[in-house]
């Protein structure tokens, strides 16, 4: 899905169930499950500041969420999980076992002033 129009991007990230969290200065940011409503894709996104407060968000499809000390998250889009186990009629003729297949949200975050995304062996990272 294209960054809607009038958003900066300052970071596109993704994460998911095969997908480790994504660190920034100020905490970190893992998924928190993607369900459907009224045939409308809902994300999770669990936030964890740096007093290691968890903070959960659900967004919808182009919806945006200030998250204070963090910034705006937007969700631009997901990759559901299959309905049905890939590997489960792997021993028929002609179908094919399939490695991962785990769902991922991806979202752009545009930061607040002095906030960046880091690596945990990043001096300047925080440790969870």
């Amino acid at each position: 899905m294209p960054i809607p129009d009038g958003l900066e991007k300052d970071e596109h990230m993704t994460v998911g169930s095969s997908l480790s969290r994504k660190f920034t200065t100020a905490g970190a940011i893992a998924p928190a499950g993607i369900r459907s409503e009224n045939h409308e894709w809902i994300a999770g996104l669990r936030w964890t500041d740096l007093e290691r407060k968890e903070h959960i968000y659900e967004l919808r499809l182009g919806e945006s969420v200030n998250v204070e000390g963090l910034g705006r998250m937007t969700l631009v889009g997901v990759d559901p999980g299959p309905l049905i186990d890939p590997n489960k009629f792997s021993w028929l003729p002609g179908i094919e076992g399939k490695d991962g297949g785990g769902s991922a949200i991806h979202f752009v975050l545009e930061f607040e002033d002095g906030v960046k995304a880091c690596r945990p062996q990043d001096g300047d990272c925080p440790r969870f």
